[in-house]
């Protein structure tokens, strides 16, 4: 499951023909502080997408990999479908997470609207947990305004409704970032904030800083927006970054 997933994403960018596919190849390092109690937590992550047409459709697959000290690691996959036009994407997707043979799988509808200077995207996820016997529904939002076509900053708002085998509650996260690729190579750094809280008698809170650098290809940083590429920081309830 591991290798199927963590190669999906680099394999398909090798495989596609380099003017039909654009997306990214990426790492970043991530540092937190929880509540109750306080608690510090460190994190890294590799990750990557692609984004290619196929018969008239767009196609979008991306894979990513998290580790801690403190946790377990993550492992992550999704597929996009979605019809494509020069001022939106529409359709849906589907994925799936593990942690310790822990499964959780999502599905939802998604879609992106393109100004002259920014993207707007939205997704409806549900989400199932089927060791935890716990269900989520949920939206995210995102906006990413273009400086230039290489140095964009950003805004994610997310909520989810939770239900199962526990008390049922609602989280929701808020976010904001940017990212910034020299004119001179096809490598962007990024840096990110997410604020996570629940409405739940457990109380739990967090911030999480995020600072990572990305190997783009197929363009800018907006064409690569406008490609379909970016969908994986969108949809999904764990898709909550810049």
């Amino acid at each position: 499951m591991k290798k199927i997933l963590m190669g999906a994403a680099a394999a398909l960018a090798i495989a596609a023909p380099a003017h039909a596919a654009t997306g990214w190849i990426g790492a970043s390092y991530n540092n937190g502080e929880s509540e109750p109690g306080s608690v510090s937590f460190d994190s890294w992550a590799v990750d990557g997408s692609v984004a290619f047409d196929a018969g008239g459709l767009g196609v979008t697959l991306d894979a990513g990999y998290a580790d801690s000290e403190d946790s377990d690691s993550v492992v992550a996959g999704t597929a996009h479908l979605y019809m494509k036009g020069e001022k939106h994407t529409l359709g849906g997707f589907v994925g799936l997470a593990d942690s310790n043979s822990n499964n959780v799988w999502d599905a939802g509808i998604e879609g992106q609207l393109f100004n002259e200077h920014s993207t707007l995207g939205a997704a409806l996820t549900y989400a199932r947990a089927d060791d935890a016997d716990v269900d989520a529904i949920g939206v995210n939002g995102a906006a990413k305004i273009f400086v230039t076509d290489n140095l964009a900053i950003g805004a994610n708002a997310g909520w989810f409704q939770l239900s199962g085998s526990g008390p049922d509650g609602n989280a929701w996260v808020l976010g904001a970032g940017g990212e910034w690729q020299p004119e001179s190579m096809p490598v962007s750094f990024l840096v990110g904030w997410n604020h996570y809280d629940t409405d739940d008698s457990s109380g739990v809170s967090a911030n999480v800083f995020t600072v990572g650098a990305r190997y783009n290809f197929g363009g800018t940083l907006k064409a690569r927006s406008r490609s379909g590429a970016d969908l994986a920081g969108l949809s999904g309830v764990s898709a909550l970054r810049f």
